[in-house]
């Protein structure tokens, strides 16, 4: 029912998830997907704006701390979001499911690449060293 790696590392391994266990989380995931997607974007578009800022001739300190709240503040959106979604997907699975997604979660996520030093996801330089 699921295509991707994530969703086999992630999702399929938990233990008798039903059809409609399954549509739901693709439903929950799409919607996730979606939002992440205009977070990023905006986070984007605040990079390139902070760039901006940061090289005129005259740089506006004012301007440049906005924009660095500004960023401050969608990551914090997105980490509510991602929060928001893993509580969605919580409340449809049986204790034994939580349990084994809640012990798996953290690995899963490094595994799939959505970890700190994921290109795209807020760090803006790529991995720290």
């Amino acid at each position: 029912m699921f295509e991707g790696p994530q969703f086999n590392q992630q999702f399929q391994r938990i233990p008798d998830l039903t059809a409609d266990q399954q549509e739901q989380i693709k439903e929950f995931r799409v919607d996730q997907m979606k939002q992440m997607t205009r977070f990023r974007n905006n986070l984007m578009e605040k990079r390139a704006t902070l760039r901006k800022l940061q090289t005129q001739e005259d740089p506006d300190m004012k301007a440049i701390n906005n924009t660095i709240e500004e960023m401050g503040q969608i990551r914090t959106e997105m980490h509510k979001a991602r929060a928001e979604h893993h509580q969605e997907i919580r409340e449809i699975l049986t204790e034994e499911q939580r349990a084994f997604f809640d012990a798996r979660m953290g690995k899963n996520r490094r595994m799939a690449g959505w970890n700190n030093n994921c290109p795209g996801m807020g760090r803006g330089f790529g991995p720290r060293r």
